[in-house]
C-alpha cells in the first residue's frame, strides 16, 4: 500500500494504472485501503488513458468513503484530484467548485499534496476569467507553501511552474524568468515547464535563448514514446506560436507529428486534444492552408466549452474566426503572439464568471 502515500506523476510508467486496478482488486471496495488508492487511481485514469466516466467513479468512491469515516485528507485529497480531472476535461466551473472545496478542508486537516492541487487549478482557473492579480497571485504562492512541506522532487517544480506562468499571464517576465529557472534547476528536462520558459524569451525577444529551451523541449520528446503526452502536447501548440513570432517555419513538421501522436492515440483528454488542435489550426494559418484550417476549426468548435481564445485567421477569407478552448492548459491563454494574422483575446461563455 506504500503507493497511497507517494505522489505518483502523470510521467510515471504506464503500467501504474493497471496495478493500482489490481491492488483494488484484492482488497474490500468499501475499505479503507481502497479509500487511499482510490484517488491516484481516478487521476491516472483520466490522464494516462482518457477515461473520464471512470475516473469520476473512482473518485466519487473515494469521497463517499472519506465522508463515511469523517477523515478530511482523504476528502480533500478526492475533492482536489476531482478538481484536476475536470480541469483535464475543460469543466472550469466544476473543477472551481471542487478545488475550492478541498481549501476550505485545509482547516480541518493537512494534506499539502491535496493543497497543492487545489490551489494549482484556482489559480489558474481565476487568472483566465480575469480575477483580481492579487488572489491569483495568493494561491499560487499557497501552493507553493503547501508544496514545500512535501519536500517532494515532482511537485516541487510544478509548484515554482505555476507561480511562473502566473506572471508569465500578467506580463512580468522578470518573476516569471525567476520562478520558472528556479523549476528547471530542480527539474531541467521536464516537459510541463519548458514550453512556458520558451515563450519568456520569445516574447523579449531572445530568440536564441529560446531556441536553447526549445530543442531540450524536443529532446524529450524524441525520448518519450508517442501519444497523448504533455510533452506532445506541448510541442504542438508551442512550435508554432515561436514560427509566429520569428517568422519562422523550421518547426512546422515537429509541431505536426507531435500533434498527431496526440490525436491519433483515440485518448487523449480533451485539453490535450484542443491544444495539438490549436497548434494544427495556426500552423495551417501560417501556411495559408485554407481546407487545414477549417478542419480544425470544425473539430475545435465541436469540443465547446467555457473559457475561449479568438484566433482570427487574417487573409483566409473562407475561414472565420477559431474559437479555441485552451485555457487555463497549463499554458496560458494569452501565450499565444499578438502579431499579424493572428489576433487573440480572451472570450468568457457560458460561464458564471462573466
Amino acid at each position: 500500500m506504500d503507493i497511497a502515500d507517494q505522489p505518483v506523476s502523470i510521467g510515471a510508467p504506464g503500467n501504474i494504472a493497471p496495478l493500482l486496478a489490481r491492488a483494488l482488486e484484492l482488497i474490500p471496495p468499501d475499505s479503507d485501503e481502497a479509500g487511499r488508492l482510490l484517488p491516484w487511481h481516478g487521476r491516472l485514469l483520466n490522464v494516462l488513458q482518457g477515461d473520464y466516466d471512470g475516473a469520476r467513479e473512482a473518485l466519487d468512491r473515494a469521497l463517499a468513503i472519506a465522508q463515511r469515516n469523517g477523515d478530511a485528507a482523504l476528502e480533500m485529497q478526492a475533492l482536489a484530484f476531482t478538481a484536476d480531472v475536470e480541469a483535464y476535461n475543460l469543466h472550469w466551473d466544476e473543477s472551481l467548485e471542487k478545488a475550492q472545496q478541498a481549501i476550505a478542508l485545509t482547516r480541518q486537516a493537512e494534506n499539502p499534496l491535496a493543497e497543492t492541487f487545489a490551489h494549482v487549478w484556482v489559480s489558474n482557473i481565476l487568472a483566465t476569467t480575469g480575477e483580481d492579480s492579487g488572489a491569483v497571485r495568493q494561491h499560487a504562492a499557497d501552493c507553493l507553501t503547501a508544496t514545500e512541506r512535501l519536500h517532494d522532487r515532482v511537485w516541487v517544480p510544478v509548484a515554482l511552474f505555476g507561480n511562473g506562468q502566473v506572471y508569465y499571464s500578467q506580463g512580468d517576465w522578470h518573476a516569471a524568468r525567476e520562478f520558472l529557472d528556479r523549476a528547471l534547476d530542480l527539474s531541467p528536462r521536464n516537459p510541463l515547464i519548458l514550453p512556458v520558459r520558451i515563450m519568456v524569451e520569445y516574447q523579449v525577444g531572445h530568440f536564441e535563448q529560446g531556441d536553447v529551451y526549445l530543442d531540450r523541449l524536443l529532446d524529450v520528446m524524441r525520448l518519450t514514446a508517442p501519444g497523448p503526452t504533455v510533452t506532445h502536447s506541448g510541442i504542438a501548440l508551442v512550435a508554432p506560436m515561436v514560427a509566429r513570432i520569428a517568422g519562422t517555419s523550421d518547426q512546422f513538421d515537429q509541431a505536426q507529428m507531435a500533434a498527431e501522436a496526440v490525436l491519433s492515440s483515440g485518448y487523449a483528454t480533451p485539453m490535450y486534444a484542443v491544444m495539438a488542435r490549436a497548434g494544427l489550426a495556426m500552423t495551417a494559418v501560417q501556411r495559408a492552408d485554407a481546407a487545414a484550417a477549417a478542419e480544425q476549426y470544425a473539430a475545435l468548435e465541436s469540443l465547446g466549452g467555457t473559457m475561449l481564445v479568438a484566433v482570427t485567421l487574417a487573409g483566409i477569407p473562407q475561414i472565420k474566426p477559431t474559437f479555441l478552448d485552451i485555457a487555463p492548459s497549463g499554458i496560458p491563454s494569452n501565450i499565444i503572439p499578438h502579431s499579424k494574422g493572428i489576433k487573440c483575446g480572451l472570450i468568457r461563455s457560458n460561464s458564471p464568471f462573466s
